[in-house]
């Protein structure tokens, strides 16, 4: 079990970079792009990218979430029967995306007319078409990777198409002069490259045939499941698509910009939700007591933690801003409130992990579309006053509460004893102190002094107001104290 548990976990990290690769390559590029583009093409691509995401879901029809499943009822010496199963919703994934391919080319300006109010960008929409049909043959063969325990293959492939995307992009857009495009272009290389590897890596388990009753099969499982991911789609970015139709395309680049520095905080969420889940299914398969315990002290260090780095982004957004896209003078705006609404989001997984063990998963897709519908409700109240910071705050709530739901939930049907007082408390002081990046303090010297003693503040007021108990407190002194030493004996 231990060494079964060990090989998990370590898939998991494999998994877990490939995850992160292509929104770091995002993070990276941004202060490239950013000086580049006007935040209104920022928004077209912005646009175009969440299009892309959601056409997607409907390509997929739920055959990466049916072949996974028919796949596995069939055992190892049945590989005939696999490689029909993969062959089947990879062609069936397939010539959906070149029908919707075709689309796209027909009608590219009547749809960038729509999503961009403008028929300057047909060949954005060109580009995003054409792209379909390498990236469903890229996801699908990624996921035959994971069927075959091939996790290092999946992260060559993730790593292939974030950087030949990002290399391509940059050189069109700087030395070919291709504008929005260009970004586009490097998406389509880099798809286009991952999905001849993918094609390679896998040939053998696209050597089947395809089976009309084994797409019935995969149909019936994936396509109830269509409605969840249409959901997950809409608490991720339905606010794009509304800032764009109330707003403006302009208001949609400085959105994003806020979004992309917050993704430093994504990253964190993300990294410590892949350790977690192999670690707690470790725990509770061998000690529930301890797991009860381990996790309830899990979600408070947690709270300390993703709520300290969403106080350091947020008391210091204008400064990031002003660094890394300095064209992008309001994107600050929206720091603070995306950062809180990650923080929910983290915390929501550690508190909704009772109802995975009671296996009633079905409130996921439950909570996940009340938290859709009231994200839809608060756009559209808070938009047309507010602009992006309206879509920020219903991004907030909708996250907060979907944590609140899982956690009334989980602790009904799997009771743990968390400390709920010390991560509210937790969570209202950088509700307090996040808010300091948004006074301008100038000149610039002082602002950076005060943004930084308003941090200072939060890490000192951890102890009087318990968050942090005496014997934690000494154990983080401890830490800060040896790094401090190391620090001066490597300068020595």
């Amino acid at each position: 079990m231990r060494s079964a548990l060990a090989a998990l976990a370590r898939q998991t990290v494999v998994y877990g970079l490939s995850g992160v690769i292509l929104p770091f390559v995002g993070l990276i590029t941004l202060p490239i792009f950013a000086r580049y583009f006007s935040p209104a093409k920022y928004g077209v691509i912005e646009i175009a990218t969440v299009t892309s995401a959601l056409v997607y879901v409907f390509i997929d029809l739920g055959l990466a979430a049916g072949s996974q499943r028919s796949y596995f009822d069939y055992t190892d010496e049945q590989e005939t029967q696999r490689r029909g199963v993969i062959k089947t919703a990879v062609l069936t994934s397939f010539t959906i995306a070149c029908a919707v391919a075709s689309i796209f080319v027909a009608l590219a300006s009547p749809i960038g007319d729509a999503l961009f109010k403008s028929r300057n960008y047909t060949t954005v929409v060109v580009l995003v078409g054409i792209t379909l049909p390498f990236t469903v043959v890229m996801q699908l063969s990624r996921e035959v990777m994971r069927l075959t325990f091939r996790p290092w293959h999946y992260f060559v492939s993730a790593t292939m198409s974030g950087v030949i995307a990002a290399g391509v992009g940059v050189v069109a857009v700087l030395s070919l002069k291709s504008d929005v495009a260009g970004v586009f272009w490097g998406l389509l290389f880099g798809s286009a490259l991952a999905a001849a590897y993918g094609v390679t890596a896998v040939h053998r388990s696209l050597s089947g045939r395809v089976s009309r009753p084994e797409l019935r099969t995969m149909l019936a499982y994936g396509i109830p499941l269509m409605p969840t991911a249409l959901a997950g789609w809409g608490l991720v970015f339905l606010d794009r698509f509304l800032l764009g139709g109330l707003g403006n395309l302009a208001a949609v680049g400085q959105y994003a910009v806020a979004n992309r520095v917050v993704s430093v905080l994504l990253f964190a969420v993300t990294a410590f939700s892949l350790a977690f889940s192999p670690y707690i299914l470790s725990l509770y398969s061998e000690d529930r007591e301890l797991e009860l315990q381990t996790r309830a002290q899990v979600l408070s260090y947690l709270a300390i933690a993703l709520t300290g780095v969403g106080v350091a982004l947020s008391v210091f957004a204008r400064e990031i801003i002003a660094l890394v896209a300095p064209s992008y003078g309001s994107a600050y705006e929206s720091v603070a409130l995306l950062s809180f609404g990650t923080i929910a989001f983290g915390l929501g997984t550690v508190a909704m992990t009772g109802i995975s063990f009671v296996r009633a998963t079905h409130w996921f897709a439950i909570y996940t579309i009340i938290a859709v519908a009231v994200n839809l409700l608060v756009n559209l109240v808070l938009i047309p006053p507010f602009g992006q910071v309206g879509a920020a705050a219903a991004t907030a709530v909708a996250y907060a509460l979907l944590a609140v739901l899982y956690y009334r939930k989980a602790q009904q049907l799997y009771p743990t004893p968390f400390e709920t007082a010390r991560v509210l408390r937790t969570t209202g002081l950088g509700a307090l102190v996040m808010p300091i990046g948004l006074i301008a303090i100038h000149p610039a010297g002082l602002g950076v002094a005060v943004h930084a003693a308003a941090i200072a503040a939060f890490v000192l007021l951890l102890r009087p107001l318990g968050i942090i108990g005496a014997r934690e407190w000494d154990a983080l002194r401890e830490v800060f104290a040896n790094r401090a030493a190391a620090l001066t004996g490597t300068r020595a």
